[in-house]
Order: C-alpha cells, then sequence, then structure tokens
C-alpha cells in the first residue's frame, strides 16, 4: 500500500486529500529487491487531470543475527545482514531512525526488548523495521546463603562428618545453578564432608557455586571443631564475596 496527499477544487479553494494505493501481486516468482512501479492518477470531473509518477518499492528483508538463543555472560553484537543481493545499504539504525550509523553492528551488554532496526540504501529506501528482544545476557551471580541459625557452626570431631553443608541454599534466577550445586573449599582442596577434619581446631570453609554460563559466587564459614566436652567459643561473623 502507497498513501500520499492530493488536492481538489472546492469553490475557488483546495482542500487535501488521502489516497491510498494497494499493490496486489499476481507473480509472485523472482521477485527483484527494488521494483519500479509507475502509476497514474486521472479524472475527468470536475476537470480533466492527469499525472504519472514512479513509485520505488523495496522487496528485501533484513536478517539480524547474533541474538543468542541459549543463556551467556558475554555482551551480545547484533549484526544487520541484506537478504538479496541488489541492495546497496549504507545507513543503519538499532533505534526505529532516531538516530543512523555507518556500521550494521550494535554491542549489546544488558538485555533489552523492543530494539527496532532500520536500514537505508543509498537512495533513502528504508527497509524494516525488524524487532528484536536481547533476553539471555546472563552476568548475575547466583545468590549463596546461610539460615541465620546456623551462620557459624561450633561442632563436636565426631559431629563435623556430617553437617559440612548443613542450611546451605543457592538460587539463580535466570541461567539458574549449575549442576554442580555447592562445592566446598578447605583451602585449596575440595572436599565433600568433614572427612579430612581429624582434629580440634578452627576452619575457614569455603562454599562457592556457578550458573549455567560461569557467573561464581562465594561464602566463608567459619567452623570450630572441639572435644565433646570443650568449652564455649566465641567465632567471627560470616562474610560474603563475589566473584
Amino acid at each position: 500500500m502507497i498513501i500520499f496527499q492530493y488536492y481538489k477544487s472546492n469553490g475557488g479553494g483546495r482542500n487535501s486529500n488521502t489516497l491510498e494505493l494497494f499493490f496486489n501481486r499476481v507473480d509472485n516468482s523472482q521477485i527483484a529487491d527494488i521494483e519500479e512501479i509507475t502509476v497514474t492518477v486521472a479524472t475527468v470531473f470536475p476537470y480533466t487531470y492527469v499525472s504519472s509518477f514512479k513509485v520505488t518499492i523495496i522487496n528485501a528483508n533484513l536478517n539480524i543475527v547474533g541474538n543468542p538463543t541459549n543463556w551467556t555472560k558475554d555482551d551480545v553484537t547484533l549484526s544487520i545482514e541484506k537478504d538479496g543481493n541488489m541492495l546497496n545499504l549504507n545507513e543503519y539504525s538499532f533505534d526505529n531512525g532516531t538516530t543512523w550509523q555507518n556500521s550494521n553492528q550494535k554491542v549489546y551488554t544488558e538485555n533489552q526488548n523492543n530494539i527496532e532496526i532500520l536500514a537505508r540504501d543509498v537512495n533513502y529506501g528504508i527497509i524494516g523495521p525488524v524487532r528484536i528482544d536481547i533476553t539471555r545476557i546472563d552476568k548475575t551471580p547466583p545468590e549463596i546463603w546461610i539460615d541465620n541459625s546456623t551462620q557459624n557452626l561450633i561442632v563436636t570431631l565426631k559431629e563435623s562428618h556430617s553437617v559440612i553443608s548443613n542450611d546451605m541454599h543457592v538460587q539463580d534466577l535466570q541461567s539458574g545453578v549449575a549442576s554442580t550445586g555447592i562445592v566446598c573449599y578447605l583451602g585449596d582442596s575440595e572436599i565433600t564432608n568433614a572427612s579430612s577434619i581429624t582434629e580440634v581446631g578452627r576452619y575457614n570453609l569455603e562454599y562457592r557455586v556457578e550458573d549455567e554460563v560461569g557467573n561464581v559466587a562465594s561464602l566463608t564459614r567459619q567452623v570450630l571443631v572441639r572435644w565433646p566436652t570443650g568449652g564455649k567459643y566465641i567465632i567471627e561473623k560470616q562474610r560474603v564475596s563475589r566473584i
């Protein structure tokens, strides 16, 4: 459909009107990227008038590549590619024509909805818009926390074998927690239980968790291991860090 304005006489004056032209394609084979059609408008009342003009129709489309279908923690680069060979594109817009740039790419560092993409050729013919949503960027580490009642542990040597991950919680609302779950470290060594704790004393355990794209969160907890008849100890509060 093409819309343009024309004027008609009304008692010596001219009134603006809108004429809508609809083009129905009969043959859909071998459609050119660009077509030029001559349109003739004629009237015999109240006066004879004939006017012809050319209409340029752009049939090519835009392909937008780079939008991830899977979660990523990296930046996303959208690229505009033309679907056809005849168009000579030279300007691109990623904000529905508010601004134009010579590059057919734009980098996005965070999720964004309703991106309206246009392209313009050397004759200022505009293709688009193509609407894109970027929804799969995840740069947020998981959340990891301990119940307040057990932020720090005082246990006996026998109990330490079973309470290493008691009351630990984790969640990730974007890509999700990795299947490895919470991993506990004593120094540089990964431990799955407290079997390596063979003596009474104060131990700093580090708990790490990743999401599906590799964002990492960690938390440290101090565990005091005592003999069953041991006295009361005061333990520092747990501290949280994120990588």
